[in-house]
């Protein structure tokens, strides 16, 4: 809100003002003087705070808040009425009061304020507030950023305490740095920059940990430079890691522009490009020499003459027993400062990496995570809270990590907040509102058909080389011995006992093989689009800036070289290559004497002859034959070379393009008019210069620019008064880079600070469903950050986007009814990859795997998953607990009682370490039960039991139709396919054609497909047949499968309801289209439960047939149904306040130490709560996990986990 931004003023030029004249002025005319500046007050037109500010100055009220000598919230409820029964105005007094306390430091942030009560909830609570300016401490020279609103005071009360113990932020930071004037520092970084070093600097030189949080743009790697050198200035050598070492020279180019470029670096990975390279490729720091990475693993020590370590996380990924990298670097760690740029590459509960920087971060003496997206994944959380404040919530890693997968947004909100509140971070970011963001797609359906058309070809391609495989190779494979082979190339000893597990031969999975291609398919597929993007930007009078991330360069090179014509240049050669690295395998095994360990790993190649060799017979090399021949005369229309055709269809129409890639081969069309697949011509390209092509766009001698990774850093291109061409920039993505922080800082390339006006963002999205359907999940949410960096929990209200937790169960839950698929969406072949990653990891796999299939395979899948998620997704919002999309409940609580729930550090000034509280409140009650009037008028719209035993029915009869036309449909496709592969003359049936034939002629798999139609429909009927219509139900208040209440313990935890019928969504009758709808005598008013719930239907189910139930249950109808509705308007509840996290791990330990089942049950029931953003009676907006109904205080004793 706009209020909001000019009461942050407010704070901290009061904060300024008591700093700099003293408490003793508070109730002075300096202070009314200040009250006058409109700037400060304007914008609350329709609350007067200003005069409640002077109210409270010249009636004393503000001095007697100031001789309570501290914060104290009894008192200050008692000097709020007071005020309130004097001061005429509608204005939050309890926040004014708050807003004193803030100015003399007695608390570290302000509550939320009431500014009006007729707009519409979000809006009245500031929720809507997304960023404010940022006031930088450290300089006034600024590049002018934004802070989310909610850390805007936190961070300016650390800055403020850092300048009060050390003179100044920027002294600070001088004198630590060994800066000799501000000038100096200043030339080196900016305002917002030097706040965040300092920040930083504090929590390390204590040896704690520092989240670094900034956005691309904002200038994070220039200040991880400053702290880089910082930490070489301290005794022991630190160690850099950042995600992939070609951002090694990003780091560089960050530290020669600071002037520390002399530092030396001790580089670890051994790949080319890790070398340290000038923006002309010429080589500033090589890697180190053999003999001293010999003495590195020897001596686990850096060589002399090195400042730091430095290496990428992949150097850590393997198993620490068998990488001597992982000892080494260990041992470097110990006692040094550890800089984690990207540092959501250690997340993972499980993976090598993650256990690594558990151990490693503890070790340090220091550590400065740095990453935009730090709290992605939760599972990266434990290892900032190992040297955060948020260690002191005394959690275990397993604990942590579910209770943040599944807080929601107002859980990442509440850590955000107390992590800056605490100083363990800072984020900034650039204002990005009026930025257009834009996805172009093909509307045109004849293009549409024939670009999937020319997809599917591809695809069908790819199915002959999986199949290839499978019959060929994979049987091979399997024939060899790792133990073997190794013993044939290495002499092992003998002695040395082979590991079982460990000793095999080792093969990329073909999912993982393909994917490459089917980037580079999609990549192509785009070419006309890109093109066309182009033109209309230019004919707009703007500057496109093509944004690429591959060149495809290694797939042609390898059938063509320099001075040699290619007659077509079709994109399904490059599966030649494909062909060609399926014949390559490892053969790893390790072995044991002793308790020492030995690794082997040996690279082999095998060819046609073997396989020869093996079948003896010449099948496979008939088969390899009948693919290549397939390959070559296959007809795309796409282009092998995607950036050649675009650079001359636009030159061609007259406009001057650059390329800033780092190719050495281009291919040049003989006749660019015979199109995307013509003749071509390979010639060598020269070698560019980065900054003078930059030059040649900014200046107008380029209309167009496209690159890769090399236009990413280290040159503008943004709209300036300092360069001759001034026309708007347009970003056109036709490829997303690699990572979020690579992609951002592209985008920051066009759209930089001091621009004349924002650049526009267009993502080229192709017609493939799986790809569409992912860019405009993507797109929603590049247009907002999430809620766990921002710690503003609505920032992304971006409507339907499946890339989330419940994506996932969704698409497990697809896999699950059909196991087929399950071949797609597999690692090894053997495994699918659930539960491995984060699961927003998994459903961006599952989507990206879809590009495997034809496209109609592809639409049908995602139609599934997408309407399971639409009605999982209704469900959470109808039952309220779907913690994506928070609400603030207007609950008017009034605390009645508050005790502790669970205590906290003793002298903790961290949220982190506070107690955990239990406020008894009481609430309004904000849903009735339905009375039998809403009733009747409900069951119109539903299904009875008997109506949809008969749909159901007719159903599976139309689905066991369905399955008899499959398998006659198979028999024509089988004969269509063969006769049209017999015109190619081949005399090889690929397996999958035999498959096909074989299928469609398998009269045992269609019965037994059949039966098992029957057979659920058969199992849905008897679930369906467990309620009739107006029967009594009794439904526990934690309804939860097994959760059945004993009878003694009826009338406390269990309600009465009514079953009203079955209510069906959309013209499907599945299980998760189906859902039972019940009346309940609570503020639950109604459940409409799917079929997928079946535990909480059977509960439900067996509830109501328990003894004394029935009993209970007998004279309910829905003719007495209004007897039992109470006229109550409020209602006691229970929520844990203070300390969250501490208090959410406890409420979720209830039970753990109780022997009974159904007594620990009803003891985990208990504990059960939601997070809730909800109001107070004063208007106060707090966050808070209210517990179950069936909470009761003397629960603690009985049930609570025992310390």
């Amino acid at each position: 809100m706009e209020g909001s931004l000019n009461m942050s003023k407010f704070h901290i030029q009061l904060y300024e003002f008591i700093k700099r004249n003293g408490e003793r002025h508070l109730t002075t005319p300096q202070l009314t003087a200040m009250m006058d500046d409109e700037g400060l007050f304007r914008t609350f037109v329709n609350k007067p705070y200003k005069q409640l500010f002077r109210f409270m100055v010249n009636g004393g009220y503000v001095k007697q808040l100031y001789s309570l000598g501290e914060w104290k919230e009894d008192e200050a409820e008692k000097l709020e009425q007071e005020v309130g029964s004097r001061f005429s105005g509608n204005a939050d007094i309890h926040y004014a009061l708050q807003s004193i306390a803030y100015a003399l430091g007695w608390i570290a942030d302000v509550d939320n304020y009431d500014d009006s009560a007729d707009i519409n909830i979000c809006q009245k609570f500031g929720l809507k507030e997304e960023e404010v300016e940022y006031i930088a401490h450290g300089s006034k020279k600024c590049i002018g950023t934004l802070i989310p609103s909610a850390m805007a005071m936190p961070v300016h009360h650390q800055l403020n305490v850092i300048a009060h113990e050390e003179g100044s932020v920027a002294e600070f930071v001088m004198s630590e740095m060994h800066i000799a004037t501000n000038k100096e520092l200043e030339e080196k970084i900016s305002g917002e920059q030097i706040d965040g070093v300092a920040m930083a600097i504090r929590q390390m030189r204590n040896g704690r940990g520092f989240i670094l949080g900034d956005m691309t743009g904002i200038g994070k790697g220039r200040q991880l430079a400053m702290l880089l050198k910082w930490a070489t200035l301290q005794s022991n050598r630190p160690v850099f890691v950042t995600e992939k070492s070609v951002l090694f020279n990003d780091l560089f180019r960050d530290l020669f522009d600071i002037g520390y470029g002399d530092l030396r670096p001790f580089i670890l990975n051994s790949d080319k490009e890790a070398k340290i390279t000038d923006a002309n490729g010429n080589i500033i720091y090589n890697l180190p020499e053999e003999l001293e990475m010999k003495e590195f693993r020897d001596t686990k020590r850096l060589p002399a003459g090195y400042d730091f370590l430095l290496l990428t996380y992949s150097q850590l990924s393997r198993d620490r027993s068998k990488n001597w990298k992982a000892d080494c670097v260990m041992n470097t760690i110990e006692g040094a400062y550890l800089l984690m740029d990207e540092s959501h590459n250690a997340s993972g509960e499980e993976s090598n990496v993650g256990e690594f920087f558990r151990d490693a971060v503890q070790k340090s003496c220091g550590v400065c995570f740095a990453s935009a997206t730090y709290a992605k994944y939760p599972s990266s959380m434990p290892i900032y809270a190992m040297k955060t404040a948020m260690g002191e919530a005394d959690i275990s890693a397993t604990q942590l990590i579910d209770i943040i997968s599944h807080g929601g947004p107002i859980l990442q909100e509440v850590m955000a907040k107390g992590l800056v509140s605490s100083g363990s971070m800072i984020r900034r970011q650039r204002d990005m509102k009026d930025v257009e963001r834009t996805l172009y797609m093909c509307d045109r359906v004849q293009d549409v058909v024939k670009v999937q058309e020319r997809y599917d070809k591809v695809i069908d391609l790819i199915s002959d080389i999986y199949d290839f495989q499978e019959e060929f190779i994979t049987p091979y494979l399997r024939s060899l011995s790792a133990e073997q082979i190794v013993c044939k190339k290495h002499k092992v000893g003998k002695n040395e006992v082979f590991i079982r597990k460990k000793t095999h031969i080792a093969y990329m999975h073909f999912t993982l093989r393909m994917t490459p291609t089917i980037r580079q398919l999609l990549f192509s597929i785009k070419t006309e689009d890109a093109i066309q993007a182009a033109l209309d930007e230019l004919k707009a009078g703007h500057k496109p800036i093509i944004q690429i991330n591959r060149t495809m360069e290694s797939n042609y090179t390898s059938l063509i070289h320099p001075g040699m014509a290619m007659p077509k240049a079709e994109i399904a050669l490059c599966l030649l290559n494909c062909l060609k690295d399926m014949f390559k395998y490892k053969a790893l095994a390790a072995t044991k004497k002793g308790k020492a360990i030995k690794y082997y790993e040996v690279e082999q190649t095998f060819d046609l002859n073997d396989l020869k060799k093996f079948f003896n017979a010449d099948e496979a090399k008939k088969a390899y034959d009948f693919l290549v021949k397939k390959i070559n005369s296959t007809d795309t229309s796409l282009p092998l070379s995607p950036i050649d055709y675009f650079v001359q269809s636009l030159e061609n129409k007259g406009y001057k393009v650059g390329e800033m890639t780092q190719r050495k081969t281009t291919l040049k069309y003989e006749n660019i008019k015979d199109g995307a697949t013509g003749k071509t011509h390979a010639i060598m390209r020269k070698k560019i210069d980065k900054k003078r092509m930059a030059a040649d766009f900014n200046n107008g001698v380029l209309d167009v620019l496209i690159g890769n990774r090399v236009m990413s850093s280290g040159i503008s291109l943004h709209c300036s008064d300092a360069f001759t061409d001034k026309r708007k920039r347009t970003v056109i993505t036709w490829e997303h880079q690699d990572s979020a922080d690579r992609q951002t800082q592209f985008d920051g390339r066009a759209d930089r600070t001091g621009q004349l006006q924002h650049c526009a963002f267009v993502t080229l999205s192709s017609v493939i469903p799986a790809e569409q359907r992912f860019l405009m999940m993507n797109e929603r949410k590049l247009r907002s950050l999430n809620a766990n960096v921002e710690a503003n929990q609505h920032a992304d209200d971006a409507g339907f986007d499946m890339l989330n937790k419940y994506g996932t169960k969704v698409a497990l839950e697809y896999l699950h009814d059909n196991p087929e698929k399950e071949i797609y969406f597999a690692d090894d072949g053997h495994d699918t990859f659930r539960g491995r990653e984060d699961e927003t990891v998994f459903i961006i796999r599952f989507m990206r795997t879809l590009g495997l299939l034809k496209c109609s395979e592809q639409k049908e899948i995602l139609d599934d998953v997408m309407h399971r998620y639409t009605e999982l997704i209704r469900y959470l919002d109808e039952i309220g607990e779907n913690d994506l999309r928070p609400n603030v409940l207007p609950l008017n609580a009034t605390l009645l009682n508050r005790t502790v729930f669970k205590n906290g550090k003793r002298n903790s000034t961290s949220i982190f370490g506070n107690d955990a509280m239990l406020d008894e409140v009481e609430v309004d009650v904000l849903n009735k039960p339905l009375t039998s009037g809403q009733i009747k008028a409900i069951l119109p719209t539903l299904t009875s039991t008997d109506v949809l035993l008969e749909q159901i029915k007719n159903h599976g009869k139309q689905k066991v139709a369905n399955i008899r036309a499959y398998y006659t449909q198979l028999q024509n496709d089988a004969a269509r396919q063969l006769n049209s592969l017999r015109s190619l003359g081949g005399h090889y049936t690929p397996s999958h054609l035999a498959q096909l034939e074989e299928r469609a002629n398998n009269t045992d798999m269609m019965n037994a497909q059949i039966a098992k139609v029957e057979t659920q429909t058969g199992l849905l009927c008897e679930l369906l047949n467990k309620f009739t219509n107006g029967q009594a139900v009794g439904i526990p208040m934690a309804l939860v499968a097994d959760g059945e209440i004993e009878d003694n313990r009826l009338v406390d935890y269990v309600s009465a309801g009514l079953f009203l019928g079955f209510k069906v969504v959309g013209s499907k009758t599945t299980r998760s289209s189906i859902k039972a709808v019940f009346a309940v005598n609570d503020g639950r008013c109604r459940l409409d439960i799917p079929l997928t719930e079946e535990g909480k239907l059977m509960t439900i189910h067996n509830q109501t047939h328990l003894g004394v139930m029935r009993q209970r249950l007998s004279k309910i109808t829905l003719d007495t149904w209004d007897s039992l509705l109470s006229n109550s308007t409020r209602e006691r509840a229970y929520i844990v306040t203070g300390n969250l996290l501490s208090g959410i791990a406890y409420a979720k330990e209830f039970g753990k130490n109780v022997g009974n089942r159904k007594l620990r049950q009803l003891a985990m029931n208990k504990g059960r709560g939601h997070l809730v953003t909800y109001t107070d009676d004063m208007g106060r907006v707090k966050n808070g996990y209210m517990l179950s109904r069936m909470f009761r205080p003397t629960d603690i004793q009985l049930y609570a986990p025992k310390s």
